[in-house]
């Protein structure tokens, strides 16, 4: 059961800590306090317990998000990639 659960939360723990990534665009404050939202949400503790894809869902949401946002400030080549793995990964 545990091991059925385990890439749930682990992909739940990564989506938080990818919020605090958006420190360089829009400050470090901000970007922790989305992420302690995040983390003490409701939704995000329920669905982040169970082996199910929603939390797949708004990992490769804020993945595609984060990507835009870098591509508009700074035009990294890695952002374009955060996009597209971020389509690749919803898709799937």
């Amino acid at each position: 059961s545990f091991i059925l659960r385990l890439p749930t939360i682990l992909v739940s723990l990564l989506t938080v800590y990818w919020v605090t990534l958006f420190s360089r665009f829009f400050g470090r404050n901000l970007a922790l306090l989305a992420a302690f939202a995040l983390a003490i949400s409701p939704g995000m503790t329920f669905y982040g317990r169970y082996a199910i894809h929603e939390s797949d869902f708004v990992f490769f949401t804020i993945l595609i998000f984060w990507g835009i946002v870098g591509l508009y400030k700074e035009g990294n080549k890695k952002y374009l990639w955060s996009v597209a793995l971020g389509i690749t990964g919803l898709i799937l």
